[in-house]
């Protein structure tokens, strides 16, 4: 659980530019799947991700919804991780196929998805320009994602 929002700060928006995973489709369906962003959870929709994130844009243009009745609804602005977006994530972990629509931006959130994910997982995300990135939820990654998150200003 998180117990205050976080803020993303400019030397980490920097790091956070290079892809956390590895860049390339995903043909077999892992045993669980989380597509994290509206173009990811569309791409990925003939494997029916356990969670999609989405907040109806891409690359800040609008798009149509994935459902009109997500599971879970949060609000999560721009450069910002809130307890608000965790929570929803935390409930959507825990519900077999579900969806979170997000108020303001999901892109950060692939950073809780891994932290939160099952071993073994992946966790999926658009980097734009570059295509689909795959990050697989290992102790290693999930630790690699803590550090991340541990440096996020308190907001």
């Amino acid at each position: 659980m998180l117990e205050t929002d976080l803020r993303l700060t400019p030397a980490l928006r920097c790091a956070l530019k290079k892809p956390f995973g590895r860049i390339g489709a995903l043909r077999k369906r892992p045993a669980f799947l989380v597509a994290v962003g509206d173009a990811a959870s569309r791409s990925l929709s003939r494997l029916k991700p356990d969670v999609s994130v989405f907040d109806c844009k891409v690359e800040r243009k609008g798009v149509k919804p994935l459902t009109t009745k997500p599971d879970y609804r949060c609000a999560n602005p721009a450069g910002r991780i809130t307890r608000s977006a965790w929570r929803a994530l935390e409930k959507a972990f825990r519900k077999k196929r579900s969806t979170v629509f997000v108020k303001g931006e999901e892109d950060l959130l692939a950073l809780p998805a891994v932290l939160l994910a099952p071993l073994g997982a992946i966790v999926a995300y658009g980097q734009p320009g570059k295509g689909l990135v795959l990050v697989k939820a290992t102790r290693q990654k999930k630790r690699q994602a803590g550090r991340f998150i541990a440096r996020f200003a308190r907001a």
